[in-house]
């Protein structure tokens, strides 16, 4: 499945407000889990002195391709600069809004009446490096809680798919032998990362999508599939794409169909 259309379940195929607005372009892809990612929580406002915390976090983007767009809670990402769009509608001019990274302050706006027009600016964590990370935004010294949720960084590419010839096709596949349910190949490749599997022959073309569990997968080709790509050597590749939208090295293996 392409990346974009798996979130992005990745990054349908990784806006929101502070109540969470499904992220632009699809990222369904990334939700539970991190090998070495850092968490980084969004916190929103709350009531202090009689009064709302006047600087609530409205998104935050994804700028690194391949899927890029805002991030919503649980997300997991693989730009290293998160930019964060806040709402300062409702601020005085002077206020001072603070994007916080561990409670240190990272980046900074003293409102002008040009802000309070706008009503919203947008702030720029530092790079970020794998790690766990808080992140906040203060109006006047006051952090805004509680925390929006939270976003995973994560730098790391997932490991090389395997790709296996299925039963009896070293020798040369059949329609029997490419269609069949244990399929024509199999591809283990990570567990919840998006898998696509193209078949090519010449300029014919044929891409599977899977979602990756970690075992061998069967790929089963159609009989509609064999027909397009003709009698000759068939070129097979695997990718997968985590949910951060980091993508593997290719997977690659070949057999005669015939």
């Amino acid at each position: 499945m392409p990346f974009s259309a798996f979130r992005r379940s990745a990054r349908s195929f990784f806006s929101f407000a502070s109540a969470g607005i499904a992220r632009s372009g699809g990222r369904a892809l990334r939700h539970a889990r991190r090998r070495s990612g850092a968490t980084v929580s969004l916190r929103g406002g709350e009531a202090l002195e009689g009064r709302r915390v006047l600087a609530t976090i409205l998104s935050v983007a994804d700028n690194v391709a391949p899927v890029t767009g805002n991030l919503n809670p649980n997300d997991f990402t693989n730009d290293t600069t998160l930019e964060a769009t806040i709402d300062v509608a409702g601020n005085a001019v002077g206020d001072i809004v603070r994007l916080t990274v561990g409670g240190n302050p990272v980046a900074n706006d003293t409102l002008d009446q040009a802000d309070l027009n706008a009503g919203t600016i947008r702030l720029t964590t530092p790079t970020l490096t794998p790690g766990a990370y808080n992140l906040n935004v203060t109006r006047n010294g006051v952090a805004a809680m509680p925390a929006w949720g939270s976003v995973t960084v994560d730098l790391s590419p997932p490991p090389l798919p395997t790709l296996v010839l299925g039963t009896g096709v070293a020798d040369g596949a059949t329609l029997a032998q490419a269609t069949q349910g244990t399929g024509v190949v199999t591809v283990n490749a990570e567990n919840l990362s998006a898998v696509s599997v193209t078949f090519t022959r010449g300029t014919a073309v044929v891409t599977k999508p899977l979602v990756g569990n970690g075992t061998a997968l069967p790929v089963t080709l159609t009989a509609g599939d064999v027909s397009a790509l003709g009698d000759g050597t068939i070129a097979v590749t695997a990718t997968a794409t985590d949910r951060a939208g980091n993508v593997s090295p290719v997977a690659s293996t070949s057999f005669v169909l015939d």
